[in-house]
């Protein structure tokens, strides 16, 4: 057991000047500041190393940049006019993309044929991105590869969004956006919030969330009508059939093959942290 009041009493204490993280919505609410802030401290804006096809638009190219080995194909506008665009080595965007308005692509990253990528998104790198994403982070190794909507969330390393996947991120009252957080109802405070969904997780094709929709760790959301919006982690099912536990081994076993597909083997600690979650979800200590 750490007792954390002890310890702290044992060390110096100094006050710093810093954003305070203290749920995870907050990465949403901090992430335009924290965006705009981090890339006016990089020096590579202006600069064009891959390859641009002729009949791609590039706006306001000093705040443009294209890695080495990035590859924008024919049709993209890539508008920087009030924002920066930053494409990392070895990142592709297919014909007829938009990227706008602080953007970032990481390297190996895709972004799919038509997407409408804008305002304030943050894409990992070897992710597949398609449809419209507005301010949200997308970590690596994720998947949203088709058409749907994706506002003001956090989709994190391995998720995989089925098509026509959709998320609200504003209530039709204009309110503050309230999450459910351990059977608790919490104000964020936030006029915009969309979906926060763990690693592994995964919707089917037409899944729609509502507005602040929690999803853990290695669940499955699919079928017809809004799900709730507190799903925890290893829960399969939807809002027509209900949830059900997914079974550790199975979960297990897809992950594996998942992260295989990519060219990453999972590791003894990264099974020991999924059989960890699952124990603090079933209160059991021995999964």
């Amino acid at each position: 057991v750490i007792e954390a009041k002890e310890i702290s009493e044992k060390l110096p204490v100094e006050q710093i000047d810093c954003a305070y993280v203290a749920f995870m919505w907050d990465l949403i609410r901090l992430h335009p500041e924290e965006f705009r802030r981090e890339a006016m401290s990089c020096k590579d804006f202006g600069r064009i190393e891959g390859r641009i096809s002729p009949a791609a638009t590039l706006i306001n190219e000093r705040n443009i940049y294209v890695a080495e080995g990035a590859d924008v194909r024919a049709g993209v506008v890539i508008d920087a006019e009030e924002g920066f665009v930053y494409l990392g080595p070895a990142a592709t965007v297919l014909p007829n993309a938009v990227l706008m308005n602080n953007v970032y692509v990481g390297s190996g990253s895709t972004v799919k044929i038509g997407a409408k990528i804008y305002s304030n998104v943050y894409i990992g790198s070897r992710s597949k991105v398609g449809g419209e994403v507005e301010d949200s982070i997308i970590e690596p190794y994720a998947n949203k590869q088709h058409d749907g909507f994706i506002g003001h969330s956090y989709i994190s390393s391995w998720c995989n969004l089925g098509a026509d996947t959709n998320n609200s991120d504003l209530k039709n009252n204009y309110g503050s956006v309230r999450m459910n957080l351990s059977g608790k109802e919490i104000d964020t405070k936030m006029q915009f919030l969309g979906l926060l969904m763990g690693e592994h997780s995964k919707s089917g094709i037409n899944t729609m969330f509502n507005t602040g929709t929690i999803v853990g760790l290695s669940s499955n959301v699919f079928g017809a009508g809004f799900p709730p919006k507190a799903i925890g982690s290893f829960e399969w099912g939807g809002a027509d059939s209900g949830f059900e536990p997914y079974r550790l081994d199975k979960a297990l076993e897809v992950a594996r093959a998942v992260m295989h597909r990519r060219g990453i083997e999972m590791s003894p600690a990264y099974e020991a942290a999924f059989r960890h979650a699952l124990a603090l979800e079933t209160k059991q200590p021995n999964v």
